[in-house]
């Protein structure tokens, strides 16, 4: 298919101005609960890690807000799968 000249037009503006980055909640602890549900050792010890290591990302001051919301959210989610543990 071959664009006309207004086509080609809006093709050149649309590749010219900037789209804002698509940034998926939850993505950094959806790899991390995989991880952890395929271990099968599977210890407690290691969702106390996860947890101290998104608490610790969620009261980093050096992290945007975004990302510390989203490190308190994936806190909430890894209390979430512990009290599902044994369900």
């Amino acid at each position: 298919m071959v664009a006309g000249e207004t086509g080609k037009i809006g093709i050149i503006k649309r590749a010219w101005e900037a789209k804002a980055a698509t940034v998926v909640r939850y993505a950094k602890v959806r790899e991390d609960i995989q991880s952890y549900l395929c271990d099968l050792k599977r210890s407690k010890a290691s969702l106390a890690a996860l947890w101290n290591k998104y608490q610790a990302m969620a009261d980093d001051p050096t992290l945007g807000n975004w990302a510390r919301e989203d490190a308190r959210l994936s806190v909430d989610v890894l209390h979430a799968l512990a009290r599902m543990e044994n369900k």
